[in-house]
């Protein structure tokens, strides 16, 4: 039902830059059935302010799979799931323009967790001054995410 998506690239828009890594996890609304991560070999340098940022070098990406490798895999994981991501309106082009690179068009419904996690500010479930309500997440991180809200009907209606 869901795939929640995070990657990493070399810079800050889709059309110049490439993918270094992607994380895939499929959730079903109840619990984790499946997930898929990989370094991804953009075949473009990675600056050395974006190394600064995710810890991910040229050396690491070496002998990572291109995204062509990897592309049907993705694909097949992403089809008619809700594709979410902490930033979608980042994520969602980069992996659909490299899915479209090599042959594959994606179609999904998307669910931003940034707008999702201030709908809960919003309806009072999470205090936005002193995060009372999150005591045990760290942080807005995929697994942390996954965990609070596994589970949980959505406060999301219009």
């Amino acid at each position: 039902m869901y795939a929640i998506v995070d990657i990493e690239t070399t810079g800050s828009y889709a059309s110049g830059n490439g993918i270094t890594e992607i994380a895939i996890m499929l959730h079903d609304g109840q619990q984790v059935t499946g997930q898929f991560q990989s370094l991804v070999n953009p075949h473009q340098h990675i600056p050395r302010y974006i190394t600064a940022l995710t810890g991910i070098t040229n050396e690491m990406v070496e002998a990572a799979p291109s995204f062509a490798d990897i592309a049907e895999q993705i694909y097949q994981l992403l089809d008619g799931r809700v594709f979410v991501a902490h930033s979608v309106n980042f994520d969602y082009p980069f992996v659909k323009g490299q899915l479209s690179k090599c042959g594959y068009e994606l179609q999904v419904k998307k669910l931003c967790t940034v707008r999702l996690s201030r709908k809960k500010t919003v309806y009072g479930q999470v205090e936005p001054q002193t995060g009372a309500g999150l005591s045990f997440v760290q942080s807005w991180q995929l697994m942390s995410f996954i965990r609070y809200t596994a589970g949980r009907p959505s406060p999301c209606r219009r």
